[in-house]
């Protein structure tokens, strides 16, 4: 009599899995993503705290590098293990960017106010 195999459906294949024509890979680290966003969010926070008078200015370099810092959180957004956590961080990041963004025409207005006074101190002082 032929032996037969028994053969459980639920079990992995055996060797790489594929998907397509590419085999499935490992996640990469959470790790080095997460530094990088954190060190960009902190660049953009220092650039908000300068005192150069220029507001209107740091305000735009401040949410260009808060929109690159919610870079890595986005490629994070499709791992199981960081879904939720990305979700609330790029949410965070979205409402800061908008903060940021509806305040801008206030910011104008002080840096003209701003770069006025300081010519008139500099045509002043000649």
């Amino acid at each position: 009599m032929a032996e037969m195999k028994t053969i459980n459906p639920y079990q992995p294949p055996s060797g790489a899995a594929k998907i397509g024509m590419f085999k499935a890979r490992a996640p990469r680290p959470a790790a080095p993503r997460i530094i990088s966003s954190l060190l960009l969010l902190l660049f953009a926070l220092g650039v908000l705290l300068l005192l150069n008078g220029q507001f209107f200015t740091n305000a735009i370099i401040a949410a260009a590098f808060i929109s690159l810092s919610a870079l890595p959180w986005l490629s994070l957004c499709y791992e199981d293990d960081w879904s939720k956590l990305a979700r609330l961080v790029l949410i965070a990041h979205l409402i800061l960017v908008a903060a940021l963004l509806f305040t801008l025409p206030k910011k104008y207005a002080e840096q003209k106010a701003f770069n006025s006074r300081l010519q008139k101190i500099r045509t002043s002082e000649s």
